[in-house]
């Protein structure tokens, strides 16, 4: 943890009836990826259910509305990385694009595989939906125009992949199953 004090107040805002399913999510298996830090950082706090949602932010009393900007639904972790209209948009344009049954796997709430490739891809889309989001919320409207979602995302794992490509070199990146694999 970076901030002692932050990892209390987080400790102290962390649903204590966690069943045994949500304490072994998959999404753990995210976080072994080579990706940018913000984007760990926005998984981690999904999978923790502490992600500032507006209605994890109600309770703190820093927001007035608990609506998602998108649907106009309680905001919660789940709905805002999930269950939102433009999520769930978002995450079908995402599998077909990239091809991943491991991607729908997740989403489903089955296990994850630990395949480098479809856990990378689930990390920075996350933080893309996330970035979107806060982008819709300072905007005060829905972002519906999907296509610049993907075009980011696309960016931020093209720049993954090439950084891996360069510091691993082919072979070690192949063997990581990450270059090579898009259409797997």
């Amino acid at each position: 943890m970076r901030n002692v004090e932050l990892a209390q107040k987080l400790d102290a805002t962390t649903p204590d009836n966690l069943n045994e399913k949500q304490k072994n999510l998959s999404w753990r298996t995210l976080l072994n990826t080579n990706v940018p830090g913000e984007a760990q950082d926005v998984t981690w706090k999904y999978g923790w259910s502490v992600l500032p949602t507006r209605t994890f932010l109600r309770r703190w009393g820093t927001t007035i509305t608990d609506k998602c900007v998108h649907c106009k639904q309680r905001e919660t972790n789940k709905h805002a990385m999930i269950q939102c209209t433009a999520a769930k948009t978002f995450w079908l344009i995402v599998s077909r694009a990239y091809r991943q049954r491991r991607i729908r796997d997740f989403l489903e709430g089955r296990r994850c595989h630990r395949h480098p490739l479809a856990a990378l891809i689930i990390t920075i889309a996350f933080h893309t939906l996330w970035i979107n989001r806060y982008i819709a919320i300072k905007q005060s409207r829905a972002r519906r125009n999907q296509w610049n979602w993907l075009v980011h995302m696309h960016t931020k794992l093209t720049q993954n992949l090439e950084a891996e490509l360069f510091f691993l070199g082919k072979k070690s990146s192949l063997e990581n199953g990450l270059v090579g694999s898009l259409r797997s």
